[in-house]
Formats: structure tokens, sequence, C-alpha cells
């Protein structure tokens, strides 16, 4: 059995926006929740510049941990009508949209891409490349 081509057309470009925003608040969502907790249960009573630091050292760890199941379950959601050509095609474009809206925040915001972000970018593109493929599998099996 041949793998399916990547073709442009095939990208839904709605569901790909749809897809990548919603991967992007999701984490941001989870991680300022998160903040939340740490600093009225965890570490109360610190100064600001610490809880900023921590924000910042503890994101990328937060998407390490939350990054595939958040990536899996909204691109599975946002695939899952799609034949496996629209859905690699909008899958990979999912991939990309992630990579260009990560780099352009930091850039925009002056921020230091810390060294582990790779590894960051890898479990949310881990978690969209397993529900790309699910997706993928249920047609090829249907």
């Amino acid at each position: 059995m041949s793998s399916p081509a990547l073709r442009l057309s095939e990208i839904r470009w709605g569901r790909l926006l749809l897809a990548a925003l919603g991967i992007e608040a999701l984490l941001l969502l989870g991680h300022f929740l998160y903040m939340v907790v740490y600093s009225y249960a965890l570490q109360p009573g610190q100064d600001l510049a610490h809880y900023q630091e921590h924000a910042q050292r503890s994101g990328p760890y937060f998407v390490i941990l939350a990054g595939v199941p958040v990536g899996f379950a909204l691109t599975r959601a946002f695939l899952r009508k799609l034949s496996s050509q629209a859905a690699l095609a909008t899958g990979a474009g999912i991939l990309l949209a992630l990579l260009i809206i990560d780099l352009g925040l930091h850039a925009i915001l002056s921020l230091p891409i810390p060294p582990i972000a790779p590894v960051a970018w890898a479990a949310k593109w881990m978690g969209i490349i397993l529900a790309t493929r699910s997706v993928m599998r249920r047609d090829a099996s249907a």
C-alpha cells in the first residue's frame, strides 16, 4: 500500500488554523492555571520577578508534559472527518503553523528560545503526528 501524496489543494485551512490556535491556546491556558496553583498554593508570598522567572522556566516543561495529549486530542477532533489525503496535508500544515506561531511569538516578544524548546515542540508534533496517523489508519481500514 502506497502512502498518500501530500497536496496543498487537500489542506483544510480553517481546520488547520483552528487546530493550531486551539493547541496553543489550551497549552497557554493550562500553563496559566499551573502558575495560579504554583503562586497561590505551592510558593505563595514570593515577589513578582520570582513568578515571572518560574513561568518562563517551567513553560517548556509544561508543554513537554501536556503537548502530546493536547496536540493529539485537538488534531484528532479537527481531522476525524477528513479523508486520508486531506488529513495528511492538514496535519502537516498544523505542524508548520505551530512552528511559525512559536517562533513568531518569541521574535515579537523578544524572548530567547530556551535550549529545551525543541523538545517541547517535538511533544506537540508527536501528538499531531499520532492523531494524523490514527485518522489515516481508520480511513485505510474502512
